[in-house]
């Protein structure tokens, strides 16, 4: 696939302007296919960080609002437009990397009231686009996330298109362009290249169902604008399968990916991505035991800066960035459903891929519960034992949330 060209990239804040007011004008009409949808999002967060090499911690009390409108459907195209606002309650004691506390632990949730999604979309029977600042995501969001768990979600601006191939050849085929990634630090956030990156980046993501399970292929090139050096190209194929057993069911999920340079100002060496994930459920417990592997040579390693990363390598978020010598994280997780509740226990050992130093080890525990009707609540704990990487820090959440959206 032959990617656009660099000028067609500024056609596309105009592409979505005409195109919002195409569906306006047929949305204005006195018949419509459904009602529009006002959708609520509420989440209250406290979030404790003690970390070794800083002499105070941090305690961040944060509260984020997120209100949405759906406009009705005709001829099955419609407008989304989606506000949010995020604030710290009381002293906010904690590095948001916005408030000038540097002395304090980081806790990237800065204040800020920005437009979170603004998009034209249309679909019909499993296809569609949508056109604007849009939530993207991929797979399990190891390439391609929202960053759900930030107060300050990650959006992308462009074009995602999404076909439902004919029987014959079946799967779905995804194609995004994008201009701009919209960074979890927050829109008016004082430095420009965090409070966003500037992109001409296509994607091609293709999936098709095998039996009990999937079989992706894609193709990643994204160009960095404002920062050209870490500009590469991802290609890589992933295979999951599950089989029924005795009262559960056993799974297996594999993953391949290299990544090289992408145009002429990228220093990116070639390097390697590789998951193996086998999974067995019995009685409603989940086990899970893992082994992922980003390569690295010494000056540079597999990076995903796209990626929802809390979920990956530990929830202390100590391997946001991969390591120049890379990194293998041997994990494992168990998932116990109790009532209307689920704890989840998870265990890391990480080493350098290219060294086979011992970098740390991390350990955490999640409770969440869903209370009554949209409002749930959650209670986390994560602590990060340094050996040859990083320091010691452990991390203390509870949040509580409620999320539900009404016709109009």
């Amino acid at each position: 696939m032959r990617p656009l060209s660099r000028s067609s990239s500024a056609r596309l804040p105009r592409l979505a302007v005409v195109a919002s007011l195409f569906a306006l004008s047929m949305t204005s009409g006195a018949h419509a296919d459904n009602t529009g949808k006002v959708t609520v999002d509420v989440r209250y967060r406290a979030e404790y960080v003690d970390q070794e090499n800083l002499d105070a911690t941090a305690a961040a009390s944060t509260i984020r609002l997120r209100l949405g409108y759906q406009t009705p459907s005709y001829r099955n195209a419609y407008l989304f437009a989606e506000m949010e606002d995020i604030r710290a309650l009381g002293d906010d004691a904690y590095n948001s990397t916005a408030n000038g506390r540097g002395a304090l632990p980081v806790v990237i949730d800065p204040e800020d009231t920005e437009m979170n999604q603004a998009y034209i979309a249309w679909a019909r029977a499993g296809s569609g686009f949508k056109v604007g600042k849009q939530r993207f995501t991929l797979d399990n969001h190891r390439f391609f996330g929202n960053v759900g768990w930030r107060q300050n979600e990650q959006t992308l601006d462009g074009l995602a298109v999404a076909i439902a191939l004919p029987a014959g050849v079946g799967g779905k085929l995804t194609y995004g362009h994008w201009i701009r990634a919209n960074r979890i630090f927050g829109a008016h956030h004082p430095l420009a290249a965090r409070a966003r990156a500037e992109l001409f980046s296509d994607v091609l993501h293709y999936t098709r169902p095998v039996g009990q399970g999937a079989i992706t292929a894609y193709a990643h090139l994204i160009d960095i604008i404002d920062a050209g050096a870490a500009s590469h190209a991802n290609f890589g194929l992933r295979c999951s399968q599950e089989r029924a057993v005795a009262q559960g069911k056993v799974g297996v999920t594999a993953e391949v990916a290299q990544q090289n340079d992408y145009r002429s100002e990228s220093e990116v060496s070639r390097s390697y991505y590789a998951l193996l994930d086998l999974s067995a459920v019995a009685r409603g417990i989940g086990v899970h035991a893992a082994t992922e592997v980003l390569s690295g040579n010494g000056e540079y390693a597999f990076q995903t800066p796209l990626a929802t990363l809390h979920a990956f390598n530990g929830w202390t978020d100590r391997f946001l960035s991969t390591p120049a010598n890379g990194l293998v994280d041997a994990y494992g997780t168990i998932a116990i459903p109790i009532e209307n509740a689920k704890l989840v226990l998870v265990y890391h050992e990480f080493y350098s891929e290219q060294t086979s130093a011992h970098y740390g080890r991390e350990w955490g525990a999640a409770l969440s519960r869903a209370i009554f009707g949209p409002v749930s609540g959650m209670l986390k704990y994560s602590q990060y034992e340094a050996d040859e990487f990083s320091v010691d820090i452990y991390k203390v959440w509870g949040s509580i949330g409620i999320k539900f959206e009404r016709d109009a």
